[in-house]
């Protein structure tokens, strides 16, 4: 398990820095488990950002029909989950 805590951070929502939209901190959970079946096998089940947290969203902005600014500081694609297979030999 791995928390990622993204404190409070300031963006500046025009060119002329005279508009600035504060965001809040996020905490960012990431979770896996492996199993080792033998030497040679392994198992793996997670997930990534599990809370599905995202960025909070600009005001008074609009990025060619994309919600996050581009180059946002957090991760806005949301939560996703994964199963991986290992397989070592030597």
């Amino acid at each position: 398990m791995r928390g990622s805590w993204y404190g409070d951070y300031d963006i500046a929502l025009d060119s002329s820095l005279t508009s600035i939209q504060n965001h809040s901190g996020k905490l960012y959970v990431d979770v896996d488990l492996t199993w080792d079946i033998n030497d040679a096998y392994s198992f793996t089940i997670g997930g990534n950002n599990i809370f599905n947290e995202f960025p909070d969203k600009p005001e008074n902005e609009s990025f060619v029909g994309q919600i996050y600014r581009p180059g946002e500081l957090l991760d806005w694609q949301g939560s996703y989950y994964f199963v991986r297979g290992t397989v070592r030999w030597d």
